[in-house]
């Protein structure tokens, strides 16, 4: 095989390799976008971000928006917390509506410790959003950490 062939042989690989990877590329960002436009509510932990468990009676406050960023008022909201090991009863508490998307509930942690809420929207259609936030209870205060799920 001669200079100019084997050139010529490795420009094709490379352009066909080129070819492959932008397609998995464009693929890879279609499929993002997909899941994205499932979701139809962003769910937030307003506060309290860092909660002590020397306060008896605590709000917490969940806001709801839709994609643009417009607060959602007519979701029934239910939290529940757990603690991430095992023996511990779930907190769960009902939310009600403040105002502007803000949704409050009394909530009282029981132990320090790794704490997973779970926040259920339920909007006027019927569709249940949920999503999940860690949160670390460290005592005396919790540090929110990251959104751990979000499901349709």
């Amino acid at each position: 095989m001669s200079h100019k062939t084997k050139r010529g042989a490795l420009r094709r690989t490379e352009k066909v390799t080129l070819a492959i990877v932008v397609l998995i590329i464009a693929a890879g960002c279609q499929r993002n976008s997909q899941v994205d436009s499932k979701t139809a509510v962003q769910i937030q932990l307003v506060s309290p971000i860092f909660p002590s468990l020397l306060v008896e009676r605590q709000q917490l406050i969940i806001r709801v928006l839709d994609l643009d960023d417009k607060p959602i008022e007519d979701a029934h909201l239910q939290v529940k917390g757990d603690m991430t090991h095992a023996g511990m009863v779930p907190l769960v508490a009902e939310m009600t509506s403040e105002g502007d998307g803000l949704y409050a509930a009394p909530f009282n942690w029981t132990m320090a410790g790794d704490w997973v809420l779970t926040v259920s929207a339920t909007l006027r259609d019927g569709q249940l959003e949920q999503q999940q936030i860690a949160l670390f209870v460290d005592g005396g205060d919790s540090i929110c950490t990251t959104n751990v799920q979000s499901s349709d």
